[in-house]
């Protein structure tokens, strides 16, 4: 009987008990298990790593199948390391702990790259002339700032009304109405007379002048047309250069009240909610991120 060989371009398998240790060694069940011996039980290391208790047991498992050692001895519900458990828990929390620093070293290197999604108006007129002061303080790190939608966003910085469990609050959002200095007093007047067929008004895209209108004065009333504005940004600029009067968020607007280039034409300010800030599943990997978050949080 003739024999052939086998061909070189198809290896045949290896058993899985000669197969590289690493292979069979993979991470997230090495994670697991150091977690389990730091803290003492399944229950605890499912609490840190946001896996279920019978995940963290079932890696553990695994890892003890793939060593052929048994880490940890079993008394019924309560578990603690045997001692070859309690050697391998040292070597193991030393290799993860400089693969971490590892980490943070090669991201200290290079920088490290946040990405804020932000509504255009509460960026331009809060959040940027506050960041200079923190990238003063992490010199190191990129901030990439740009308006919804933000592909991979870190942060996000939006006005709500319900806000979600995991957002964190940071201003409140208040409306109010304001004018050029040459129009603001004409302005004024129009609007405390109800002559609003005469006031000139920019409509800036989400603000709504018949709701700002009717808490303001009390009565319904339907504004007129105007300038309608898409960028709240370019709107806020026409504004500025006397084309109407502009609802706008107060945050951004007072301080341009404090320099004198704009007026408020009616002292009412409608309560819209607040900004919140909330970090998204990769935000919430990166410290930098969360210390940022907390820094805008005690930001006047």
């Amino acid at each position: 009987m003739s024999r052939h060989p086998a061909s070189a371009s198809t290896p045949a398998s290896t058993p899985a008990s000669r197969q590289p240790l690493l292979h069979r060694l993979p991470l997230p069940e090495l994670i697991a298990f150091e977690a389990a011996a730091r803290l003492g039980g399944f229950a605890a290391a499912a609490g840190e790593l946001a896996l279920s208790q019978s995940a963290v047991s079932h890696r553990v498992r695994q890892l003890e199948a793939k060593l052929g050692v048994a880490l940890f001895e079993r008394r019924g519900r309560r578990v603690s390391l045997s001692a070859a458990g309690a050697r391998h828990a040292a070597a193991v929390a030393a290799q993860l702990a400089a693969l971490r620093q590892q980490a943070t070293t090669l991201r200290t290197a290079e920088g490290e790259r946040l990405r804020i999604e932000v509504a255009p108006l509460f960026g331009s007129r809060w959040l940027l002339p506050r960041l200079a002061t923190f990238r003063r303080q992490h010199p190191r790190l990129v901030l990439e700032v740009a308006p919804a939608p933000l592909a991979e966003a870190d942060l996000m910085i939006h006005p709500e009304t319900n806000p979600r469990a995991d957002g964190v609050p940071l201003q409140p959002l208040r409306i109010g109405a304001y004018a050029a200095p040459a129009l603001a007093e004409r302005c004024s007047v129009l609007l405390a007379a109800g002559r609003l067929t005469d006031l000139p008004l920019i409509h800036a895209h989400g603000l709504n002048w018949e709701r700002w209108l009717r808490g303001a004065l009390g009565t319904g009333l339907t504004p007129p047309g105007g300038l309608e504005v898409d960028d709240p940004i370019a709107a806020m600029e026409a504004a500025l250069a006397g084309a109407g009067a502009l609802l706008a968020p107060a945050l951004a607007a007072e301080p341009l009240v404090a320099q004198g280039r704009l007026c408020a034409i009616h002292p009412w300010q409608q309560e819209a909610g607040q900004y919140h800030g909330r970090l998204s599943a990769a935000g919430r990997h990166k410290p930098a991120a969360a210390a940022l978050l907390a820094w805008l949080q005690e930001q006047p």
